[in-house]
């Protein structure tokens, strides 16, 4: 991946996301993408067969506004179109992620990004933790849709679980991992990791010989 580079040395580990350098308006992009598909989506909510009409917006106009007949569709526009934000919204931020950058030393692991919806891609927001207060630190899947999902770090502490979207191939995620644990921080090294990585592997090596 261009955009994804990884330094391991003896005194640190630094994991860089930076999709804005080969695709600076990818996430403007992605965003109107989300917005558009939401609008049509109620769109056609509203234009569906309604109990008494053609459609449901011809049985809410029909309908007085403090009737049943209005308020439960209304209600029923207003939930559906705030799940399917919400579903939009962590699926674009998965799919066109920000600039993301994780350091540890031997004392604190530092996590950079850029927020969503700053498209210009100009102010990061950072957090650091004190290694002995990380739990569970682990390479897991944190969005899914229509069967394909999504893979970064995640970790507790303090009960809290928090998110790393950088988006590292199992083999590369299983290296950091591997360099997290030797700073000493507390790491989850399953056997779903390692089947990952040897089906990645071996895609790998199957693209290299067909290149041949």
């Amino acid at each position: 991946m261009e955009d994804f580079t990884i330094s391991i040395n003896k005194d640190s580990i630094e994991v860089r996301l930076d999709p804005s350098s080969r695709s600076p308006h990818a996430k403007l992009g992605g965003a109107v993408f989300i917005v558009s598909m939401t609008i049509v989506v109620l769109c056609a909510l509203l234009f569906l067969p309604g109990k008494n009409g053609p459609s449901m917006w011809q049985d809410m106009s029909n309908a007085g506004i403090e009737s049943g007949g209005f308020l439960v569709p209304l209600g029923i526009l207003i939930i559906g179109c705030g799940l399917l934000s919400w579903m939009g919204f962590r699926w674009s931020a998965a799919a066109w992620p920000s600039d993301e950058t994780l350091r540890c030393d031997h004392t604190t692991l530092t996590i950079s990004r850029i927020p969503y919806l700053d498209f210009r891609n100009l102010k990061w927001n950072t957090k650091s933790y004190a290694l002995r207060d990380i739990e569970r630190f682990r390479f897991a899947i944190y969005a899914s849709a229509k069967g394909s999902s999504k893979y970064g770090f995640r970790f507790r502490r303090e009960r809290q679980t928090t998110q790393d979207t950088s988006r590292p191939r199992s083999p590369e995620a299983q290296n950091i991992l591997k360099a997290l644990q030797g700073f000493g921080i507390d790491v989850v090294l399953d056997d779903k990791l390692q089947k990952k990585v040897s089906e990645v592997l071996e895609r790998r090596g199957n693209q290299i010989s067909l290149s041949l």
